[in-house]
C-alpha cells in the first residue's frame, strides 16, 4: 500500500488559488492607475498583463514599507493579503474580460498546435515549481534575508550576508509566499514572471507582423532551457525580463503615438524597475534613458524648454523604482549603491576584500580569452553538450530569419539593418557567455528582444510552400529547447512529491545535503542561539540565528589576522556563536583557503564537541567560557 501525504497536494492547490487571488487583486489596482494616469492601451489582453505588472509593483512596495516602518509580522502579511485580493477584486473592469483572441486566416490546427506546445512546457516547468525550493541563490539569500526580515520585524542590516542590501522588489513579493512552508508560494511568483515576459512578448510580435508572429515569438522566448531553469527557482531574472518587455510594449505604444509622452515615461518606468530588482538593470535604464533623450533632442516641433522638461520628467520616471532601495542602502550600509562604487562611497562595516571580488567577477565578465576559449574548445572545466550546441544554431538562424523578417515589414526599414546585426551579434555572445559560463543568466532580460524579433522573422516563412514540412521542423526545433535533461530529469520524482507520494523533506535531504543538519538545529536549539555556516551558505531552511562564515569575503571574521584556533574561538564567543556547521566539500581551495580550513578544523578539534554528522556535514558545539 502506498501512502499519500495528502497535505502536500491540498497545498498545491491552495497555493495556485492565492497565486489567482493575488494576481487578481493586482490587475484591479493595476487598472485602476492606468484609468487614472489617462492610459489607453487599445486592446484588452495588453490592458491586462500592463495592469498586472504595475499592480505587483504596488504590492512589492507596500511590503517594502511595512519592513520600513518595522511592523513586519505574518499576521500583518495575511492581513495585507486578505485586502490586497478584496479591495483589488472590487477594481476589477470584469467587461474587459471578453473575448480577445484575434480571427486570422492562418491553419486553426497550427494555431492549436502552437499553443498546446506552450501548455505543455507550463506544465512541465510547473512540476518544478510547486516542489520545495533547493536552488543555490534562492535559499542562500533571496529567500533567506526575506525570512531574516520577517523574523526580525523589517529591515536589518546583515554585513555577513554579501547581497543584504541590494535591490530587493521581488524579494518583497517572495515575503507573502512565505506564509506557506517550503517557498514553493515564492516560486510561484517567480513563474509567473515567466509567463508575462511571454505574454508581453506576444504583443509586441502582434503590434509589428500579426497574431502568429507574436504567438510564435512568445513560444521561442518561453521554449528556451534557460527560462525552463529560472522558472523552477526564486531567481529574480524573469522579473527582469518581464519589465524590461513591457518597458519595449509601452514604448512600442508610443512610437505610434509619437505625442503621447505618457507613454514614454510609463516605458522607462518598467525598465527602471529591472534596477530596482538587480544592479544589473542599471545597464537597461541607462540605454533606455539614452534613447529616450536623443528621441527628444531630434524632435523639432517643440523648443528646448520643452525637450529639457521631458527629459527631466523621464530620467525621474526612470529613476523612481530604485529610489527606496539607494536610501536604504545609505542609510543602513553607508553606500547607495551597495556595494558597487566602493572606492567612491566605502561602506559600513565592510571589508575592502569586496573590491578584489568584484574586480575579478568584472574581468571574467568580459570577452577574455578564457571565456571565448572555454565555449569554443572545452578546457578550464567549462564545455558545451550537444543539445547546447544545437540551442546555439538555433538561435543563429532565428535571428537571422528575424532579420529578414523584419526589414520586409512595414513596422522596420532598411536603416535599422545594422542595429539588427549589431543585436544579433551580441545576442550570440551571450548565449556563448552562458553556454560557458552559467552567470549570464543575468542578461536573460535581453532574451525578450532576441524572441520577439525571431518570431516575426519565421513569421515571413509562412508564404513559402510546405507548411506540414515548416510545421514540423519548427515542432523538433522548439523541443530541442524545452527538453534539455538537465531541466527535467528528475520530472517523474517531482510529480510524486505534488501528488505527496514522496514527502517534501526527503525531496529536501535529497537535493540538499545540509538539509537534515538543519532540522537537527531548528530541534536541538533555541531560536535565540546563533550557528556559524562554514563552507555553506544556504541558510533558508534553518530556524535559528546564523551567521555566514565566509572566508573569502571577510565581513565579520578576520580569519587572517586571527592566526590561532584560541583567537579564533575568542572572537566566535564575541559574536554569540555557540554552533558551528561545516563542510569542506562544496567550494574548491580558490575560495575556500586550505590555511583557513586547517584553522577552523584546529579550533574545533581543540575546543569544540561534534553533536552530529551526516556524510560531508557536521555539527560541533563551542560551550561558553563560563
Amino acid at each position: 500500500m502506498v501512502d499519500i501525504y495528502w497535505s502536500q497536494p491540498i497545498r498545491a492547490v491552495a497555493q495556485g488559488l492565492w497565486l489567482l487571488g493575488i494576481l487578481a487583486g493586482s490587475l484591479g489596482f493595476g487598472q485602476w492607475i492606468l484609468r487614472r494616469l489617462g492610459f489607453n492601451p487599445k486592446d484588452r489582453f495588453s490592458g491586462m498583463i500592463m495592469g498586472m505588472a504595475l499592480g505587483l509593483v504596488v504590492l512589492s512596495y507596500t511590503v517594502f514599507l511595512l519592513c520600513a516602518l518595522r511592523i513586519l509580522s505574518p499576521l500583518c502579511l495575511a492581513g495585507l493579503t486578505l485586502a490586497w485580493i478584496l479591495m483589488g477584486s472590487q477594481l476589477l473592469e470584469t467587461r474587459r474580460f471578453s473575448r480577445f483572441w484575434p480571427k486570422t486566416k492562418t491553419c486553426r490546427a497550427f494555431q492549436i498546435f502552437l499553443l498546446v506546445y506552450l501548455g505543455l512546457n507550463i506544465l512541465m516547468n510547473l512540476l518544478r515549481v510547486l516542489t520545495p525550493a533547493v536552488d543555490w541563490d534562492g535559499v542562500a539569500h533571496h529567500l533567506a534575508l526575506p525570512k531574516i526580515y520577517l523574523v526580525h520585524g523589517g529591515f536589518v542590516f546583515r554585513p555577513d550576508i554579501f547581497h543584504n542590501l541590494f535591490p530587493q522588489f521581488t524579494e518583497m513579493l517572495y515575503m507573502l509566499g512565505l506564509l506557506f512552508p517550503y517557498a514553493t508560494a515564492a516560486k510561484l511568483i517567480h513563474f509567473t514572471f515567466g509567463l508575462l515576459t511571454a505574454g508581453a512578448v506576444y504583443i509586441l510580435g502582434r503590434r509589428s507582423r500579426g497574431h502568429i508572429a507574436g504567438l510564435l515569438g512568445a513560444i521561442i522566448f518561453y521554449a528556451q532551457f534557460l527560462v525552463h531553469i529560472e522558472s523552477g527557482t526564486a531567481f529574480v531574472d524573469l522579473a527582469m525580463s518581464a519589465y524590461f518587455a513591457l518597458g519595449l510594449v509601452a514604448w512600442q505604444r508610443a512610437e505610434r503615438a509619437p505625442d503621447n509622452h505618457r507613454w514614454k515615461y510609463l516605458a522607462i518606468f518598467f525598465i527602471g524597475i529591472t534596477a530596482a530588482i538587480k544592479w544589473q538593470g542599471l545597464v537597461l535604464l541607462m540605454l533606455a534613458a539614452a534613447y529616450g533623450i536623443i528621441k527628444i533632442g531630434l524632435e523639432k516641433s517643440i523648443n528646448r524648454k520643452i525637450k529639457l522638461k521631458r527629459a527631466v520628467f523621464l530620467l525621474g520616471w526612470g529613476g523612481l523604482p530604485m529610489l527606496p532601495y539607494l536610501l536604504r542602502a545609505w542609510v543602513m550600509g553607508s553606500n547607495p549603491v551597495w556595494p558597487l562604487a566602493y572606492n567612491l562611497f566605502g561602506g559600513k562595516a565592510w571589508d575592502a576584500q569586496i573590491a578584489e571580488r568584484v574586480s575579478r567577477v568584472a574581468d571574467f565578465a568580459g570577452m577574455g580569452k578564457g571565456v571565448i576559449h572555454g565555449a569554443v574548445f572545452g578546457v578550464g572545466g567549462r564545455e558545451l553538450s550537444i543539445p547546447l550546441i544545437g540551442g546555439l544554431a538555433l538561435v543563429i538562424v532565428w535571428l537571422v530569419l528575424a532579420g529578414r523578417g523584419q526589414l520586409s515589414g512595414r513596422f522596420f526599414q532598411k536603416k535599422y539593418f545594422w542595429g539588427l546585426l549589431g543585436t544579433a551579434a551580441f545576442l550570440v555572445f551571450t548565449a556563448i557567455w552562458f553556454w560557458s559560463s552559467p552567470p549570464t543568466r543575468f542578461l536573460l532580460p535581453l532574451f525578450p528582444l532576441g524572441a520577439w524579433l525571431a518570431g516575426c522573422g519565421l513569421h515571413g516563412l509562412w508564404v513559402l510552400p510546405g507548411k506540414i514540412g515548416k510545421t514540423a521542423a519548427l515542432g523538433i526545433g522548439l523541443l530541442f529547447f524545452a527538453f534539455h535533461p538537465p531541466v527535467h530529469k528528475e520530472s517523474v520524482l517531482q510529480a510524486r512529491v505534488i501528488a505527496g507520494l514522496f514527502t517534501d523533506d526527503d525531496y529536501c535531504a535529497r537535493k540538499l545535503r545540509h538539509y537534515p543538519a538543519c532540522q537537527f538545529l531548528n530541534n536541538t536549539l533555541f531560536r535565540e542561539e546563533r550557528v556559524l555556516l562554514f563552507g555553506e551558505n544556504r541558510g533558508f531552511y534553518l530556524d535559528a540565528d546564523y551567521l555566514w562564515g565566509d572566508p573569502m569575503i571577510q565581513k565579520v571574521i578576520d580569519y587572517r589576522a586571527l592566526k590561532t584556533p584560541q583567537r579564533l574561538r575568542t572572537r566566535l564567543q564575541e559574536l554569540g556563536v555557540g554552533w558551528v556547521l561545516f563542510r569542506t566539500d562544496v567550494y574548491d581551495e580558490k575560495y575556500l583557503d586550505p590555511e583557513i580550513v586547517r584553522l577552523m578544523a584546529a579550533m574545533l578539534e581543540h575546543y569544540g564537541e561534534e553533536k552530529y554528522a551526516h556524510g560531508p556535514v557536521k555539527i560541533f558545539e563551542l560551550p561558553m567560557d563560563e
